[in-house]
C-alpha cells in the first residue's frame, strides 16, 4: 500500500490517459453553440491539468531511490514534452476515429495549456522557495 501512495502522481497520469484514450475514441461531443473555439478551451484545460499531474509523476519519480535529482525546470520541460507527444499521438488516433478528425490547432492547444500550466507551477515553486 505504501508504494501505490508514494508512486500516486505516476498512477494518476496512467488512469488520465486511458480516460483520454477512451474519450477520443468515442463519438465526438455537441457543444452547441457555446462560443467559438470551446472545444479548444477544453484542450488547453485538459491537457493543462495532465501536464501538472505528469510534472507531480516525474518529481514522484526523481524523488524516490537513488536517482539523479534533476533541475526543476528541466522536470517542466519534460512534462510538456511527453504532454505535447501524447497530444499528438492523441490527434492521430482520432484521424482514424470515425465522426473524428486530428487537428493542429487542437495540439497547440494542448501544448500551451501545458506550458502554461507548468510554467505557472514553476513559477509559484521558485517564488515560494525564496
Amino acid at each position: 500500500m505504501k508504494k501505490i501512495i508514494e508512486y500516486k502522481y505516476s498512477i494518476a497520469v496512467f488512469i488520465y490517459i486511458l480516460i483520454m484514450w477512451l474519450i477520443s475514441g468515442s463519438y465526438p461531443p455537441d457543444y452547441g453553440d457555446v462560443f467559438l473555439w470551446y472545444d479548444k478551451l477544453i484542450h488547453f484545460l485538459i491537457f493543462g491539468l495532465f501536464a501538472l499531474i505528469t510534472y507531480g509523476a516525474l518529481m514522484e519519480y526523481q524523488l524516490t531511490g537513488d536517482r539523479i535529482n534533476k533541475p526543476r525546470f528541466i522536470t517542466a520541460f519534460l512534462a510538456v514534452f511527453f504532454v505535447t507527444l501524447y497530444g499528438g499521438i492523441d490527434e492521430l488516433h482520432q484521424s482514424f476515429v470515425p465522426y473524428r478528425k486530428g487537428d493542429i490547432i487542437d495540439l497547440l492547444a494542448d501544448f500551451l495549456g501545458a506550458f502554461i500550466f507548468v510554467s505557472i507551477l514553476h513559477l509559484i515553486r521558485k517564488v515560494s522557495s525564496k
